[in-house]
C-alpha cells in the first residue's frame, strides 16, 4: 500500500467533492438488516419497490456487497434488487 506521502491525485481536473449516492429499491421488496450479513437473525425490517436511501458506505463481502445506509441499517447491493443514482 502506498503510503500518504506517495499517493498522488493523477487527475488534471481539480478536485471537488463528490455527489451524494442513493440507493432506489427496485424489488417488490427487500430486507434490511442489523449487520452486514444475510443472516435471518440480523434482519429488522422490510423496504418496498420505489422506496429511496442514502448509502453511507458500500461494504465488500465474499459472495454479495451490501450497502450501510444513513440510517445505519445494511441492505443487499445485488442489482437484481437495487439501483445506485447520484444527484
Amino acid at each position: 500500500m502506498a503510503k500518504k506521502s506517495e499517493v498522488k491525485n493523477t487527475d488534471d481536473k481539480p478536485q471537488v467533492a463528490s455527489k451524494t449516492k442513493y440507493l432506489r429499491i427496485i424489488a417488490d421488496s427487500v430486507n434490511i438488516h442489523s449487520s452486514a450479513d444475510f443472516n435471518s437473525s440480523s434482519v429488522v425490517g422490510e423496504v418496498k419497490k420505489g422506496d429511496v436511501y442514502t448509502i453511507a458506505q458500500k461494504i465488500e463481502r465474499t459472495g454479495t456487497d451490501m450497502y450501510k445506509l444513513k440510517s445505519g441499517v445494511y441492505i443487499t447491493a445485488s442489482t437484481k434488487y437495487v439501483e445506485v443514482f447520484e444527484r
